[in-house]
């Protein structure tokens, strides 16, 4: 058993003034890491990074996928119960940016938290939220919940297109909603990104795979020119492999 640090679910914010990152701190096993995602941050402070640090808000809980909304004001991450226990319950919570920093953790909604769990959250331009919720009893299944008059709506299911057999690992829907990219593997540890794309009547086309190979969290530029992503270690790629993969029917 040996400790080990592990970086992953790096995020900047729109403006590129501050940076969020997850920081694994603990101990791995042959069967699974029993270690604490901690949150750590840094900001741009008269033209220069600050030192990083954790972030105040995160404490001792264990915190996965941090998400900016697309004006800055609010963070959503992945909250954890139990920090020495990556299978602990875990629901989506939400920190609102401040004048004097920002808030305490709290939950995203009651109409989006539930018994089950609740996680691979992004948000797009409109504040619409989208996530993947494992209710145990069935595969995975994502859903989206508008954000209206500054509340979340009753979240609903995508239709059994966006569904597979395989295990989603990330999602990422484009900040128009055009395009859905996502992460898979399935029970022989075959992983593979693919992008699906919104149709004329709303719904989504089948999957097509992407030519790259990545995991864990995935990531667009503010300009959406960029796409990072993980591959032993952070890597980026130009989006253009996105629009050349679209069917000629939905251009």
């Amino acid at each position: 058993m040996n400790l080990q640090k592990e970086c992953c679910f790096t995020v900047f914010s729109p403006d590129g003034s501050e940076v969020f990152w997850c920081t694994n701190i603990g101990f791995y096993t042959d069967k699974r890491v029993v270690g604490n995602l901690r949150l750590y941050t840094m900001k741009i402070v008269d033209g220069k990074w600050t030192a990083p640090h954790i972030a105040p808000f995160t404490k001792d809980i264990r915190v996965e996928r941090p998400v900016y909304s697309p004006d800055g004001s609010r963070l959503y991450i992945e909250y954890g119960s139990d920090p020495a226990d990556i299978d602990s319950d875990s629901d989506i919570y939400v920190v609102k940016k401040t004048s004097e920093g920002w808030s305490q953790p709290s939950p995203v909604s009651p109409l989006i938290n539930s018994p089950a769990y609740e996680r691979l959250h992004c948000v797009t331009a409109d504040g619409s939220l989208y996530f993947t919720r494992n209710l145990m009893t069935s595969n995975e299944g994502v859903f989206v919940s508008r954000f209206i008059d500054g509340k979340f709506t009753e979240p609903e299911e995508l239709g059994e297109r966006y569904n597979s057999d395989d295990f989603e690992i990330a999602i990422l829907v484009a900040p128009d909603e055009e395009y859905m990219l996502i992460w898979q593997t399935n029970s022989e540890r075959n992983s593979k990104l693919t992008v699906m794309y919104k149709q004329a009547d709303g719904s989504w086309s089948d999957r097509i795979e992407a030519p790259y190979y990545c995991g864990g969290f995935l990531a667009l530029s503010p300009d959406e020119n960029y796409l990072f992503f993980e591959n032993e270690g952070i890597c980026w790629v130009s989006t253009a492999f996105i629009d050349e993969l679209k069917p000629k029917n939905l251009k």
